[in-house]
């Protein structure tokens, strides 16, 4: 009889743990803290004077360090283009 209680105890108390990990996957976002990258003015790893993709994925153990969970990368325009004002014409 005392194994029969158990099992029904340690079914609920799964059944709790499945009903948080799902309100926590379905919330997570409401509590991380986003950080807003754009790519050729964050860092620059090949000095040509533009940021690039290798400087941000060299400073992403600072960012977790400082408590960023997600980083937004910003759509970049080609390089030719500054703020959509050509530069190579």
């Amino acid at each position: 009889m005392l194994g029969c209680a158990t099992k029904v105890v340690a079914s609920i108390e799964s059944e709790q743990r499945s009903e948080a990990v799902s309100e926590m996957a379905e919330s997570w976002w409401k509590e991380a803290v986003v950080y807003q990258v754009y790519p050729s003015s964050f860092k620059d790893t090949n000095d040509d004077g533009w940021g690039d993709i290798k400087g941000i994925t060299s400073k992403l153990d600072y960012l977790k360090d400082l408590g960023i969970d997600i980083v937004w990368v910003s759509p970049s325009p080609p390089l030719r283009l500054d703020l959509g004002v050509r530069v190579t014409e």
